[in-house]
């Protein structure tokens, strides 16, 4: 599994750095998560779904749509939301077509 974290390197430059992980998802505590999803919107992992997502961010599916994000390959948004009392990113990432 895989989590991201920004950090602010010397010349203030925020870069992402990226940490493969044995536990699971959202046990990893990170600045921003990562997911990739298709078409349908839909995750492509079963670890990182949306129905997770939605604890903490009830819309996000018509946020996405709002902003365009449509799943399409090469598409990616980025959507701040509340964890457990801390802002973290939400990195959307399409795939295209459901690929299952």
């Amino acid at each position: 599994k895989v989590y991201a974290n920004f950090v602010n390197n010397r010349k203030g430059i925020m870069m992402i750095t990226i940490k493969l992980t044995s536990q699971k998802f959202w046990d990893n505590v990170a600045d921003s998560y990562v997911f990739f999803v298709n078409e349908a919107l839909d995750s492509e992992s079963d670890n990182a779904n949306f129905t997770k997502i939605q604890e903490y961010y009830p819309q996000v599916k018509a946020v996405l749509k709002k902003h365009n994000f449509e799943g399409k390959q090469g598409q990616s948004y980025i959507l701040t939301a509340m964890q457990n009392a801390r802002l973290v990113e939400f990195i959307f990432v399409g795939l295209g077509k459901h690929t299952k």
